[in-house]
């Protein structure tokens, strides 16, 4: 299968490497650490071997995404106390700014944060009555919070926003850039969020 991209992920030379579609979907990648492939879709088998066979050295294995243990599970799962249904958008922002002790630079960021969250929350919101179920700053165990949680008709989604009035953005497979800022790794952390909140949920 012609089109397969092999894009790397973490520290140089110790991170997977994942492999997508032309249309940005992955449907596999390759862990460096174990030596093992994990194909997520088995008709892409060969083709996704044919593509990381260059970055891979010595016997490898190949075979599906491997099962969270109960260990993994008990690690992911949400605390059974814990009501995200009253969260409001921006929730942890509003304590930091309430009750933090941080410089006025950082207050900025922090308003600035705050206020993108507001508004793409009351968006988010207003899509209940067509069967969407809206959460707010979820928490996720070893990744932080979720800004927004969308679980629907269409399936889970996890929404990050980011401040960014009058900037251009640019999305890539791993990096977001917001104007003139340094890129970020947001699209790749998203991406961790939403396979570990679908885990836990």
């Amino acid at each position: 299968m012609r089109g397969l991209k092999v894009l790397p992920s973490g520290r140089p030379g110790r991170g997977r490497l994942y492999v997508n579609l032309p249309d940005g979907r992955a449907v596999a990648w390759y862990d460096r650490q174990t030596n093992r492939i994990s194909v997520l879709a088995d008709q892409h088998r060969e083709a996704v071997v044919a593509a990381l066979r260059p970055y891979i050295a010595g016997p490898f294995t190949v075979g599906p995404p491997p099962v969270p243990s109960p260990a993994d599970l008990r690690r992911l799962a949400l605390p059974p106390d814990e009501d995200l249904a009253p969260n409001r958008p921006g929730e942890l922002l509003l304590g930091e700014l309430e009750h933090g002790s941080a410089g006025t630079r950082t207050r900025h960021r922090l308003r600035q944060d705050l206020t993108a969250q507001q508004r793409m929350g009351d968006l988010l919101d207003s899509l209940e009555p067509e069967g969407w179920r809206v959460l707010h700053g979820v928490p996720l165990p070893g990744l932080g919070r979720i800004d927004h949680l969308l679980v629907g008709p269409a399936g889970i989604f996890c929404v990050r926003t980011l401040p960014g009035r009058r900037q251009r953005a640019a999305v890539g497979d791993l990096l977001l850039t917001v104007g003139r800022t340094e890129p970020r790794p947001d699209p790749r952390w998203i991406r961790r969020a939403a396979a570990a909140a679908t885990r836990a949920l």
